[in-house]
């Protein structure tokens, strides 16, 4: 999931300017799986070098392997049906899908939303995109909303069930569907989730993200890498992202080092005192993995006020326009895994549907990840919608073709 645009936190936002403390942890990588915590005035680091039984790892093999993965995943996706076809109820003409973002004018959530927007149309169906501003409280608010005003349908959008459970459990009883986006990696909505109410949970795979650019780390670096990750506690999907990468990263790379450190979305503007302190604790850093590269613009300025730029090399997931214009022009950004958001919103728009017509929910859309590179970056078109970058997948016809309309 992305969440900030062109670096810059949007004027009025209540982000602190400043984090505190930085706390070192030392632990081994086999222990780093819990997830991190972190509050208004701290964040929590895990520094450790990944250890593997494997003797080449790290070494000519190992870096062979991680490109050649990196060229594998960057092979553009197909669509793949995620689930059986079905009758689509009737009389949904003009009917509204109320959508509770988070962070609606960050780029993903736009992408997203006009996913949503452009799969709903084809059934009539409007669209009412509201915005929670990394707030459960105020994410709650508009659910209750939704609920008064009888909506058919409420999709939430990167806040945690667990977040939003009250006003989940308020939708169920007023029989209306609740469809997550992102709580959890590709699977049905967990036990607790689906018994306040959630239908069904729309995810792309960010541990297989994380692996993806564990494979770009060791491609990039030769397999010397000091790497800085941050993850984003109160997104749960980052936390599988994070495990995904320091897993794969004991496999391939027993030489590389990997520091662990969180960034809850409201302590954003403090993400720059956050890398500029890392970078001065080890001047040795020399890869930067924010979960979500929306953090990436953030950070900049601290990199450069670090006099890091030249040895730093960054990579993350979601592949958005300020960044993979970075790293076409080759600068800073050496590799990023993107998802198409515009894709999975009509995998969204595919499960209100199902739910609407009283059909079971699927466990996975099959919403792909992409992996792109400086070379790979030359031949797109930046400024055309960023669903071209992932080739011609086919999907918006996909999904009409699982939908009889008649």
């Amino acid at each position: 999931m992305n969440l900030f645009s062109g670096g810059l936190v949007r004027r009025g936002s209540r982000l602190p300017a400043t984090l505190g403390g930085l706390v070192i942890i030392a632990m081994t990588v086999a222990a780093c799986g819990s997830s991190s915590s972190s509050s208004s005035s701290s964040a929590a680091a895990s520094s450790s070098t990944a250890q593997s039984s494997t003797s080449s790892a790290g070494g000519s093999a190992s870096v062979a392997q991680a490109k050649a993965a990196v060229a594998a995943g960057a092979a553009a996706p197909t669509f793949q049906a995620p689930g059986p076809a079905f009758k689509v109820a009737s009389g949904l003409n003009g009917k509204t899908i109320w959508y509770v973002a988070n962070g609606l004018n960050f780029p993903f959530s736009k992408n997203l939303v006009s996913g949503v927007q452009a799969g709903a149309k084809t059934v009539g169906m409007n669209v009412n995109a509201l915005d929670g501003n990394g707030q459960p409280a105020k994410a709650a608010s508009l659910i209750q909303q939704g609920i008064a005003q009888k909506v058919p349908v409420i999709v939430i959008q990167s806040f945690p069930s667990s977040s939003v459970s009250e006003p989940i459990k308020a939708a169920k009883a007023a029989g209306i569907p609740v469809i997550q986006i992102d709580d959890g990696e590709p699977g049905l909505p967990n036990p607790a989730a689906k018994a306040d109410g959630v239908f069904a949970n729309v995810a792309s795979c960010y541990a297989c993200g994380g692996r993806s650019l564990a494979d770009l780390v060791v491609a990039n670096t030769g397999g010397k890498a000091d790497v800085v990750f941050i993850d984003v506690p109160d997104i749960a999907t980052t936390l599988s992202e994070r495990d995904g990468f320091k897993s794969h990263l004991v496999q391939i790379c027993s030489t590389c080092k990997v520091t662990v450190l969180s960034s809850a979305v409201a302590q954003w503007g403090g993400l720059g005192n956050l890398i500029g302190s890392a970078l001065k604790a080890d001047p040795n850093v020399n890869y930067i993995v924010p979960a979500l590269d929306a953090m990436i613009p953030i950070m900049k300025p601290a990199i450069a006020a670090a006099n890091a730029q030249s040895r730093v090399q960054m990579s993350s997931y979601n592949a958005t326009v300020p960044n993979m214009t970075d790293m076409k022009k080759g600068q800073l950004v050496t590799g990023l895994v993107g998802n198409p958001e515009a894709w999975m919103g009509w995998g969204v728009v595919d499960e209100a549907l199902r739910a609407l017509s009283h059909q079971p929910p699927v466990a996975n859309e099959n919403i792909p990840n992409r992996t792109f590179t400086h070379d790979s970056v030359q031949s797109l078109d930046l400024a055309a919608p960023a669903i071209t970058w992932y080739g011609n997948p086919g999907f918006e016809q996909g999904y009409q073709k699982l939908w009889n309309k008649s």
